[in-house]
């Protein structure tokens, strides 16, 4: 479970620079669902291929399963290749990462939960501290050497983050119901409440073993 939410969390990463779109009503849907439909897709083409290539016992004891893959796919020194190419497309993913986090940091200051430094912006449009407080955290994070009780301990948190973003919004309908809504969420409230049931009637009773070996 750990593994998948790290794995699939980050569909809704547009909405932390949604305030720096020209016109984010129309561009954070398109954001969000092309997104979503597109990971999904390449998820899906990635998978079928290393199924096609690699037993599931090997698949399942591969650390890069695509490199393993083009070993046996591909010509001498692809896998290689293939390694390094995931090697550049984690930069990717570290840019992305370095976006949201400093845009939370910078709305936290701004309500005043944290010091007000943090909510300033460069002259370019960057939040520069909290950018720096950002990159300085993850330093710290990455030298303790403690990646897997890290990535549990994220997974717990995002969780969390899932049903305060869900709970807040029945808050702010009932605090701003003539507030203005572009879009209208198919089925509401139901799928926000049947997801509020999943982490207390699934999630949480495993989320006590963090740390212990399996």
């Amino acid at each position: 479970m750990r593994a998948i939410v790290t794995a699939y969390d980050g569909w809704y990463a547009p909405i932390y620079t949604a305030e720096e779109y020209s016109h984010p009503a129309r561009t954070l849907p398109r954001a969000i669902i092309g997104g979503a439909v597109a990971v999904t897709c390449l998820y899906v083409v990635v998978n079928v291929a290393l199924l096609r290539v690699l037993p599931i016992p090997v698949l399942a004891a591969s650390t890069l399963p695509a490199a393993d893959a083009a070993r046996i796919a591909l010509p001498y020194g692809s896998a290689t290749i293939i390694t390094v190419l995931s090697l550049l497309i984690m930069l990717s993913l570290v840019n992305a990462n370095l976006f949201m986090g400093p845009r939370i940091l910078l709305s936290l200051a701004r309500e005043g939960w944290l010091p007000q430094k943090l909510a300033d912006v460069g002259a370019g449009g960057s939040p520069q501290p909290a950018l720096a407080a950002t990159v300085i955290g993850a330093a710290l994070l990455i030298v303790t050497g403690t990646f897997d009780e890290i990535v549990a301990l994220f997974a717990v948190l995002i969780v969390l983050n899932y049903v305060a973003v869900f709970l807040s919004v029945f808050v702010l309908r009932y605090r701003s119901p003539d507030a203005l809504r572009p879009f209208r969420a198919w089925g509401y409230p139901c799928p926000r409440r049947s997801f509020l049931l999943v982490p207390s009637a699934f999630y949480w009773p495993r989320s006590s073993r963090i740390g212990v070996p399996a």
